[in-house]
């Protein structure tokens, strides 16, 4: 590709190669009005949350699970999946983004894991 600075005559529209019908797509505005957002806003809601998904399973819930799988203990217990799965184990993994997790998060979950694990067994 050509990277020199475009001449005043010369428009990126007809650098690129469009049609003239097709400028007016570059070289007008719209106003932002209420009717707009609502016909933008769920697809772009819907992206924004997607990547917000992706991010928050990245660099908060699965540091969490590998913090949760370097427990010195982890062997004598159920496999990690089963785990996670508990429920005072997940509400840790996934508590908002914000929340302070101290030095040992998992603590509170494994004083509950004896009861878990019995019912586990049971089913």
């Amino acid at each position: 590709m050509d990277f020199r600075r475009l001449d005043r005559e010369e428009t990126w529209i007809a650098y690129f190669g469009l049609y003239e019908d097709q400028q007016s797509y570059f070289n007008t505005s719209k106003p932002f009005t209420d009717e707009v957002w609502a016909q933008m806003s769920p697809e772009l809601l819907e992206t924004t949350n997607n990547f917000r998904s992706q991010r928050l399973e990245k660099t908060v819930y699965r540091p969490r699970r590998d913090l949760l799988v370097s427990t010195p203990s982890f062997d004598l217990l159920p496999h990690f999946t089963n785990l996670a799965r508990f429920t005072p184990f997940r509400d840790i993994i996934y508590a908002p983004e914000g929340t302070e997790m101290g030095a040992k998060p998992f603590e509170s979950a494994f004083a509950q894991l004896p009861v878990l694990v019995d019912e586990w067994n049971r089913c």
